[in-house]
């Protein structure tokens, strides 16, 4: 369960960082 939260982290990580981008 750990590792699903991390994963969600990171994809919610690169989804803020692509909306920066953008």
């Amino acid at each position: 369960s750990n590792k699903k939260d991390y994963q969600k982290e990171i994809v919610d990580k690169h989804n803020a960082l692509r909306r920066s981008v953008k």
